[in-house]
């Protein structure tokens, strides 16, 4: 197991959180929440995806980044897309981040997810865009409109939920992979 992922992983994005951890060429969480993310780049127009190999049990989280501005600080900034894996219908819903303090932006999207399935969020100018893709082709979920935050990094938490999420090929601009 490592834990972060790799050198090019700091965190955890969130102060007093723990690492992500690579096992079996995957990334998991080592308790929940887990969280960190891509510090080789700040991007301005950005995205992240993953691919949800396991989703979560009833209640578990998925989280992409954009935008991250200083992670691991009270001072955290950026945009989070949380899937949350439910008994009825799946959601999905896009949040602000300013100074640790979460908005949600918009209505709750629902949308029922399957192991294996890919998620994206992606951040160009002042929208905010959810993607899931099925397996066949990528399509919006949907977007937001905000502007205060134009650059920072990428990362991934992922939370509870037995059983445990699992991710992979978890890339970003210019389709790097990050593992």
């Amino acid at each position: 197991a490592t834990s972060p992922p790799s050198a090019s992983w700091s965190g955890p994005i969130w102060a007093g959180q723990t690492h992500l951890q690579i096992q079996s060429n995957a990334c998991v969480k080592t308790t929940a929440p887990s969280n960190d993310y891509w510090n080789v780049s700040i991007f301005g127009a950005s995205e992240c995806y993953a691919t949800l190999t396991t989703l979560p049990g009833t209640g578990g989280e998925v989280h992409l980044y954009v935008r991250l501005a200083n992670p691991g600080t009270a001072t955290l900034d950026g945009y989070i897309c949380l899937y949350m894996r439910s008994a009825g219908t799946d959601t999905v819903q896009i949040y602000r981040i300013d100074d640790e303090v979460t908005t949600q932006l918009g209505a709750t999207i629902s949308q029922d997810f399957a192991d294996g399935d890919k998620m994206g969020l992606e951040a160009i100018g002042s929208t905010i865009q959810a993607y899931r893709h099925d397996g066949a082709s990528w399509a919006s979920l949907g977007s937001r409109t905000d502007a205060p935050y134009a650059t920072g990094y990428i990362g991934l938490p992922l939370d509870s939920g037995a059983p445990n999420p699992v991710v992979d090929d978890f890339g970003g601009p210019t389709a790097m992979r990050a593992f």
